[in-house]
């Protein structure tokens, strides 16, 4: 069975804030809104496929690709910290209660070391399998 490199990490926020929908999917889609948020510089299309890129505030960079746009309710996007930090992704939800309400879930990706185990597998085995090892 194929072993996880490490245990899945959320972490997640939520904010009211005084205004109306709209206007808070702008303060998480706009990277000068967003700077507040991620850091000192942000590159973010709310578009599926655009790319994410992220300077935070200690210099370290994130990059990443938008994956769901569902203006103005929701944004999911991957990114991870070259050249190998863990894949994560964030989606983010803004919903109409008192103002609005900003929840921010960030989930590490589980990656798994499937190789690996076939090969190491393949080889105690014969067979088609086992030649290709």
């Amino acid at each position: 069975m194929p072993e996880q490199d490490h245990e899945q990490q959320t972490v997640e926020r939520e904010i009211s804030v005084p205004v109306d929908p709209a206007e808070a999917w702008r303060l998480v889609t706009e990277p000068e809104h967003l700077e507040q948020w991620f850091g000192r510089e942000v590159e973010l299309d709310p578009q599926p496929g655009s790319p994410v890129r992220v300077i935070g505030d200690d210099g370290g960079e994130r990059h990443g690709v938008v994956e769901e746009v569902d203006a103005p309710r929701r944004l999911r996007f991957v990114w991870y910290a070259p050249p190998d930090g863990p894949p994560s992704s964030v989606e983010i939800e803004v919903s109409a209660e008192h103002g609005s309400r900003i929840s921010v879930v960030e989930r590490e990706l589980v990656t798994i070391t499937a190789i690996a185990t076939i090969e190491a597998w393949a080889s105690s085995h014969r067979g088609p399998l086992a030649l290709a090892a």
